[in-house]
C-alpha cells in the first residue's frame, strides 16, 4: 500500500472534506475489531496500535481512513449519506478492479455503477434500498468476481504497462472480491 501510494498518490487514496468524522468513526471501529477479536496479531495501546508478527506499528494522531486502511490488507471505501445518496467520501483502494478511484470519489452509488452492464433501474433501486437498510453491528457479505488478464492486484488498464490483448482462456486469471458492508 506505502508502494503503491507513493507512485499513484490519489489514484490509491482519496478524501473529501468533511469525511473526517466519518473516517475516526470508522477508526474506532476498526481498532475495536482488532483488540478485541485479533488481539493475538494487534497489540493496541494509547498512542499505537502494532500488528505483532511483522512488528509494524501506527501512531493513532492520525484518524485519517489511509492510516486506518494500513493495518488490514483491505480496501477501504466510506460511502455517507448526502441528501438522499449514498456517496463515496473515503476511499483507499490498492488493489482495483479495473476502476479508477479519482473518478469515482464524491459520487453516489448509482453514478459510480454507472458503468456496470445490467446495473440499471432495478438492479439500482435494489441496491441503494439494501444500503439504507443496513444495520449498526450487522454487516453484510457478498462477493463478485471477474476475469482478467493479468495476476496484479492493483488492476486498472489504464496504468498497466503492457496488458495482454485476447489471452487464451487458460492464461486468464479468475479474481475473487469479498466485500463487507456495514
Amino acid at each position: 500500500k506505502l508502494h503503491l501510494r507513493k507512485l499513484y498518490t490519489d489514484k490509491v487514496y482519496q478524501a473529501l472534506p468533511g469525511s473526517e468524522p466519518a473516517q475516526r468513526e470508522l477508526q474506532r471501529v476498526v481498532l475495536n475489531h482488532l483488540e478485541n477479536d485479533h488481539s493475538n496479531k494487534y497489540a493496541v495501546l494509547p498512542d499505537r496500535i502494532t500488528h505483532i508478527p511483522c512488528d509494524l506499528s501506527w501512531s493513532l494522531d492520525d484518524e485519517s481512513l489511509w492510516q486506518t486502511s494500513l493495518w488490514t490488507q483491505e480496501d477501504i471505501c466510506l460511502m455517507e449519506l448526502r441528501g438522499d445518496d449514498y456517496c463515496l467520501t473515503a476511499a483507499s483502494v490498492c488493489a482495483p478492479s479495473n476502476w479508477a478511484l479519482e473518478e469515482k470519489i464524491a459520487r453516489s452509488l448509482d453514478d459510480i455503477h454507472q458503468p456496470v452492464p445490467g446495473y440499471g433501474p432495478q438492479l439500482s433501486r435494489r441496491v441503494n434500498s439494501l444500503f439504507t437498510s443496513l444495520k449498526p453491528g450487522r454487516p453484510l457479505l457478498r462477493f463478485n468476481w471477474s476475469v482478467q488478464d493479468t495476476a496484479e492486484l492493483f488492476w486498472r488498464k489504464d496504468l498497466l504497462e503492457k496488458t495482454p490483448q485476447h489471452q487464451p482462456p487458460e492464461e486468464r486469471f479468475w479474481r475473487v472480491e469479498r466485500q463487507t458492508l456495514r
